[in-house]
This record gives C-alpha cells, sequence and structure tokens, in this order.
C-alpha cells in the first residue's frame, strides 16, 4: 500500500513509541515532525553535498541521516540500499556508511537522532541489506555488520503502517534499539535471514536513580522471518520498577531458535494477536515478572508451543491456538505457583523432546507441569476432541503429563474448538 510521504508524516498511527523512558506504542499526533524538513533519497540519486531533495535525492539513506537535524523526515524509494555490490567494504558510490553505534556495534543506518525513516512504497519493495549472506565466504568475520539498523536515539521512528523496511544480512539483528533509549517507533518492517534477532529490544535499564514511571514497549504488525530469533526483549535489571514489553499483531516464521524470546528479570511481557509458526520454539519466556499471552497462534514449531520458565509473579494463557507443536503445548519448567492456561485450543502437540529441552517423556501433552507445586489451572480448554484431553486425537492434561507435581486441574474442559485467532 503506498502513500504519500505527506499524508505517511500526518498520519494518527499506532506507532512504536518509548514512553517514560522505554519504547512503546502509542498514538502519534500529526504535528509531530510537522516542524522539520524531509529528506528524499532513491535508488536514482547521487550521494552528494547538495542532495536530499525530491529533484536531487541522495542515493544512501547515511547520507540523507547525515544532513537531517533533529525532528527531520526521511523518505525512502523503493529499491535495494545497503551493501550494493557485496564486498562488505561499503565504499562504493551510494552504499550506506559501515559505522559504530553510541553501544559498540557497527550498523550501517544508524540513527542518532529524533528523525522519522519512512518507506514511500512500503517493506516488501525497500530493502536494507547488510550483505552478510551474499558475500563469498558468509562465515567470515571480516565485514560482518552487527546490526542493520541501529537506533541509539530517543524519538526516532522507523517504518509506519505501509511504510516499512526490509532489513537483512546481519551478522546481528535487524533492527536493534539499544538501552539507552527513552522513545522510539518501529511499525510495519520486515526483517530476514539476520543472525541474531530480527528485531531485538534491549530493554532500558533504569537501576539507578532517579527511577522514573513504569515503562512500555511495544512492537506492532511487524514480519521476523529466517532470522536465529524471531523477536527478542532483554533486560537484567533488579529493581522491579514494572517496564512492559507488548508485542502485538506481529509474525514470526522459520526463525532457527525461536518466534519469540523474552528473557531477564523484571519486566511484564504482553503478547496479544501474533503468530508464531515453524519456528524453533514458539515464545519462550524466561525469567520475566510477569507475562499475559493471548489471542495468538503457535503452531508447526519444533520445541513447545510456549515455554514458561523462572517466571516470579504471574503468567495468563488464555485465548490462543497451540497446536501442531513437536514439542508439548505449554510446558511450564522452573516457574512459581501463579499460572493459568484458559480458553485455548490445544491439540497435535506431538510432546517430542527438543535439543537444549529438559529430559523428561511429554508425549502427547498438551500442558507438561514440570514443578508448579500449586493446582496448576488449565480448565477450559479444548483438548482436539469433545470427551476432553486423552489419547489421541486429543492431547493429554493432567496425569501422566505432570512431573513432580502432579496435579494440574484440567476440568471443566470445552468439548468443541474455540475460534482461530488473529
Amino acid at each position: 500500500m503506498n502513500r504519500p510521504l505527506e499524508q505517511l508524516t500526518g498520519w494518527h498511527s499506532r506507532l512504536l513509541v518509548y514512553t517514560g523512558g522505554a519504547v512503546a506504542l502509542a498514538l502519534l499526533s500529526p504535528t509531530t515532525f510537522a516542524a522539520g524538513t524531509t529528506w528524499w533519497v532513491t535508488n536514482r540519486g547521487l550521494d552528494g553535498a547538495a542532495c536530499g531533495t525530491r529533484d536531487k535525492p541522495c542515493r544512501s539513506i547515511s547520507a540523507a541521516v547525515d544532513k537531517a537535524r533533529q525532528g527531520d523526515v526521511i523518505g525512502v524509494g523503493a529499491g535495494l540500499y545497503g551493501d550494493l555490490n557485496g564486498d562488505g567494504a561499503f565504499t562504493a558510490p551510494g552504499e550506506e556508511h559501515l559505522r559504530t553505534d553510541g553501544s559498540g556495534h557497527t550498523c550501517i543506518v544508524c540513527i542518532d537522532k529524533r528523525i522519522k525513516l519512512l518507506s514511500l512504497h512500503g517493506a516488501d519493495v525497500t530493502i536494507v541489506d547488510a550483505g552478510n549472506g551474499r558475500r563469498a565466504d558468509p562465515d567470515s568475520t571480516d565485514a560482518m555488520v552487527d546490526n542493520v539498523v541501529s537506533i541509539t536515539a530517543s524519538g526516532a521512528t522507523v517504518g509506519a503502517d505501509g511504510a516499512g523496511f526490509t532489513v537483512a544480512g546481519s551478522a546481528g539483528d535487524g533492527v536493534h534499539v539499544a538501552s539507552n533509549v527513552s522513545a522510539g517507533t518501529i511499525v510495519g518492517n520486515i526483517a530476514r535471514g539476520n543472525r541474531g534477532s530480527g528485531f531485538g529490544i534491549e530493554v532500558i535499564n533504569q537501576s539507578y536513580t532517579p527511577v522514573p514511571i513504569p515503562l512500555t514497549m511495544t512492537l506492532r504488525g511487524n514480519n521476523s522471518f529466517q532470522n536465529r530469533v524471531g523477536f527478542s526483549a532483554s533486560h537484567y535489571e533488579l529493581r522491579g520498577i514494572g517496564e512492559t514489553v507488548y508485542l502485538t499483531e506481529n509474525t514470526a516464521s522459520g526463525n532457527a531458535a525461536g518466534g519469540f524470546e523474552m528473557s531477564g528479570p523484571s519486566f511484564f511481557v504482553r503478547m496479544v494477536g501474533n503468530v508464531s509458526s515453524n519456528n524453533g520454539m514458539g515464545a519462550r519466556l524466561s525469567g520475566v515478572r510477569d507475562a499475559e499471552v493471548r489471542g495468538n497462534t503457535f503452531s508447526g514449531n519444533i520445541g513447545p508451543g510456549v515455554f514458561i520458565g523462572n517466571v516470579s509473579v504471574a503468567v495468563r494463557v488464555f485465548d490462543n491456538t497451540i497446536a501442531g507443536n513437536t514439542g508439548a503445548g505449554v510446558l511450564v519448567f522452573a516457574s512459581n505457583d501463579d499460572v493459568v492456561i484458559h480458553g485455548n485450543n490445544l491439540y497435535g502437540n506431538t510432546g517430542v523432546f527438543w535439543p537444549g529441552g529438559p529430559v523428561i517423556d511429554t508425549s502427547n501433552c498438551g500442558v507438561v507441569n514440570v514443578d508448579v507445586q500449586a493446582p496448576l489451572d488449565a480448565t477450559n480448554n479444548y483438548w482436539g476432541a469433545a470427551s476432553g484431553p486423552g489419547a489421541n486425537p486429543a492431547d493429554n492434561g493432567g496425569k501422566g503429563c505432570d512431573f513432580y507435581a502432579g496435579n494440574t486441574v484440567v476440568k471443566p474442559f470445552s468439548a468443541t474448538p474455540f475460534p482461530i485467532r488473529p
């Protein structure tokens, strides 16, 4: 869907904005960047001192970023940007500029100021490629780029509905948000073929005084495939301030390690309306403070649909479809006792052991309870048959799928399937 740049810069869009000091999707007013200059970048442009106008566009995004000031807008036309000839040198005319960002990572689109970066024709046809996968020796560490896009400035925007980018070919993340960033926007982008995460967020570290109000980070409408991990968020401070990572309407597919990986203590996770399929694992929630997983689909993943481990407060798994995963549907391992699994479709999960998982037999288990000592509430789910959990064609739960605790509660259950969301 193509939209004029003037219209894009005036949208009331739900975009990824750091509120109160971390990333969050929020409504942007049409005047957010109204005072800024618009810079133009196209594949028919030439970099130079006078480039950036509509009539004389720049060839590289980097050239426009260099010229832009706080609050400016950069509009990028369809085509290829990055390492144009695949030699890893980034010295050919029109190639992006290889740099080191403020956190010590190399990047080719290094956003260190509050600007708004939009594609004019959408993510499918606007590609920023670091080129690692196109080199003669893709495994060589020479000329590897850590992150395609690096955001180290608060208030920056990358993409919008119908105005995102494809980011590819990095040794790290497609889009990386550093832990010092307190405002930003990431919406409607595609990440593929990155050796780290398609989208990697270092949740802002507020360990030290003065402590701000609770923070929120949200990713919406992005697509991540054939990376190591689709979407990741990491956080390693212990104050328990309550930062929230909110993921909605995203898709992760074909990522080697997992679709969604949330790790580190002291933040909240909200996953609503996402799809995770054909990944190494559907979703891993490891060490987070609190989690809500609602209205998602986890299907055809090699490991569990949802892995829950070391969550310190509460987990709510509601209204999801968790089907056809090689591992268990939901595997609860080393978590606390406040876990509730309600209103889900749980069927076709074979429960085969996966590399790196706990050595337990989880055959034909929709829910595996390793060590939740209090009754694990897995009631009101649909298990694949009107008769409830049990042998094929249903998934099993409770007896036979409990380890150490043995007290998963599965009755009452639904005799009919729930709608598949999103």
